[in-house]
């Protein structure tokens, strides 16, 4: 299950590392990048994550100004999500 993070929040590091992602988390995710200014670390690392699950998260990163870490290493990305 997804839950609700309000952009009013401050988040500012979001660690979901070893935590399995499906699709509609990747969705979520990616709606958070959007809205979350503030956001300035993500890991998402060992999640289990498909090459198109890395490319909906990936899509949202330019909307993530503040955004200066990003770790995404140990999930199945093969080439396609590599490019992404």
């Amino acid at each position: 299950e997804v839950g609700e993070v309000s952009p009013r929040d401050g988040l500012t590091v979001l660690s979901m590392r070893s935590n399995r992602i499906g699709a509609a988390a990747c969705k979520a995710l990616a709606g958070l990048l959007q809205a979350h200014t503030s956001l300035a670390e993500l890991d998402i690392s060992l999640c289990g994550m498909r090459a198109d699950h890395c490319a909906t998260v990936v899509s949202a990163l330019p909307s993530c100004a503040t955004l200066v870490a990003f770790a995404i290493a140990g999930n199945e990305l093969g080439v396609v999500g590599a490019k992404a």
